[in-house]
């Protein structure tokens, strides 16, 4: 027997990241289109029965899909989707949020231990319905049957689960469904699972997730990022650490075969860590998700229907621009700053550097915004230097003249977690590592002779102005610190910028925030100090 396990096509609270079980949501338009290409999929395949969750996005999937067939859609409660009680239409993002629900944060990273809350099921209560469901199946249709399931997410994975006959620890194993995939499975005359065929999906991203001693909180970020599913490639890089950073990675490869991979390497620093991600990637598109920050699921979820979309159409897209938002968690008040580019960018457009709108202040480009078509980053030549921080700034400038075509996606994806003591942009660490701001803003200054190496305006135009900004940073980290060391080191460092990079020091000083650099003397000094702070108070960026 063939058992096609069809996933649903997409709904507003799929969109959104909204917990969707038992609430019956209907489809929205990228949904009828899931549909759609679905039946185009079907059809030149006859089927010897339909069924269909009562839910009206399976059902309404199974009717488009097979619009024009005389097919009998059965309706069947036992193959609805998985109940989530009193979370139901609540965040995905909140559900999963272990200090907040306990119980169900382990729904994703470790299912054997989810209990369901309130009115809800539990993994134990579906794999009861669907196993009576499947026998029925079974012993219903002769052996050479093809029977057709439009069913949902979890409710599929459970099917599979229990076909497998694997434990509930194995639930996510093979992923989570994406809207409108198909799943083929053959069983033997006794019910028993020979061979599954999925739909061959390229691997859309891949997250590079780069650990050192992050035992305290790598989990959440790791949780994050499986939300994407099986189109999603996570390699955990263990940078030498010496807590259990490395055991916790390896329990995720182990748990999560077929999408997590981990690297164990001598201690590179965080530059080294993402040559390494770079170098082993296999996805289309590439991300570097820092182990103590986490992205959010509503917001993922979009992002990974959009690199979805482009694959499908075989559009060329080389960046992808999303929001991120500055998590001041560890304040007496937890507060957080988006950074948007609704100015900057047209939403939900592909365009070229030519159409990008005016940056404000604020409004960098930074690593947490950016996701880069793979091959952008190898034609690129990018290098990061290893045992050096602050080489984010080299990864989000030194790609953008390979850059050609940009899409923004108006989505608070990168949850950047701020307030940690030793934290890289800690204020008085970024001064104690002061050197190594200093050896990236010279790497960035040689990478590029401006203008005469940036041929696109606009591009350069950003490029200078971002410089420039980093150049500031440098500045007043220099000049905050008041030693004479450092103000010595602050003018060797503007001394060598303009005597040995003339055209490019010209450049900056063509801006406010170059010029804001070089300010010197009592009164300059006063006013870098006065700026930054704030620049602090208003973007909370440390």
């Amino acid at each position: 027997m063939e058992l096609y396990l069809a996933r649903h096509g997409q709904t507003a609270w799929n969109a959104a990241g909204r917990t969707q079980g038992n609430a019956d949501i209907d489809l929205n338009a990228t949904g009828r289109k899931d549909a759609k290409l679905l039946g185009e999929t079907l059809k030149d395949m006859e089927f010897d029965a339909v069924y269909s969750s009562p839910l009206k996005r399976a059902y309404n999937t199974a009717k488009i899909a097979l619009k024009g067939r005389d097919m009998d859609i059965i309706i069947d409660d036992r193959i609805r989707e998985m109940g989530y009680g009193v979370l139901e239409g609540s965040s995905f993002k909140e559900m999963l949020d272990k200090n907040k629900n306990p119980k169900q944060g382990t729904y994703i990273s470790e299912p054997e231990k989810y209990i369901p809350p309130e009115g809800g099921e539990s993994f134990d209560d579906v794999d009861k319905r669907v196993g009576s469901f499947l026998s029925e199946i079974v012993s219903k249709y002769p052996e050479d049957a093809k029977v057709l399931l439009f069913a949902h997410g979890a409710v599929n994975m459970c099917m599979l689960r229990h076909l497998r006959k694997q434990d509930v620890s194995k639930m996510w194993s093979s992923g989570i469904q994406a809207n409108g995939e198909i799943m083929k499975i053959t069983l033997d005359k006794d019910g028993n699972m020979t061979e599954l065929l999925k739909e061959k999906n390229e691997i859309l991203i891949t997250f590079a997730v780069p650990c050192y001693n992050s035992e305290a909180y790598m989990k959440t970020c790791i949780d994050s990022l499986l939300v994407a599913g099986a189109e999603a490639e996570i390699i955990i890089i263990d940078d030498g650490s010496t807590d259990q950073t490395a055991a916790i990675a390896d329990s995720y490869a182990e748990r999560f075969k077929e999408r997590v991979k981990v690297i164990h390497q001598e201690n590179k620093g965080h530059g080294g860590a993402v040559n390494t991600g770079i170098r082993h990637a296999k996805g289309k598109y590439f991300k570097v998700v820092d182990s103590d920050d986490w992205l959010e699921v509503g917001s993922l979820t979009r992002l990974i229907n959009v690199l979805r979309r482009f694959v499908k159409e075989r559009r060329r897209v080389d960046m992808v621009i999303t929001n991120y938002v500055y998590e001041h968690a560890l304040d007496d008040v937890p507060t957080s700053k988006v950074i948007s580019y609704t100015n900057c960018f047209p939403e939900e457009e592909v365009i070229p550097w030519s159409k990008t709108g005016r940056f404000g202040q604020g409004q960098n480009l930074l690593m947490h915004a950016i996701c880069y078509r793979t091959r952008i980053l190898r034609e690129s030549g990018l290098m990061l230097p290893e045992h050096t921080f602050y080489v984010d700034n080299l990864y989000a400038y030194i790609p953008l003249p390979f850059v050609k075509s940009i899409y923004y996606l108006n989505a608070d994806l990168y949850r950047y977690f701020i307030g940690r003591e030793d934290q890289s942009v800690n204020e008085s660490v970024m001064i104690k590592r002061i050197d190594q701001q200093i050896r990236v803003n010279r790497l960035m200054v040689e990478a590029y002779k401006l203008p005469d190496d940036v041929k696109n305006p606009k591009c350069r135009k950003y490029m200078v102005s971002y410089l420039a900004m980093i150049s500031l940073v440098t500045s007043a980290m220099l000049t905050i610190s008041g030693t004479e060391e450092n103000l010595k080191k602050r003018d060797d460092f503007f001394k060598w910028f303009r005597e040995e990079h003339p055209e490019t020091y010209k450049e900056i000083k063509g801006v406010a925030k170059g010029r804001s650099a070089t300010l010197r003397g009592p009164l300059g000094n006063t006013a870098i100090r006065i700026g930054y702070k704030i620049s602090q108070k208003i973007f909370k960026f440390n």
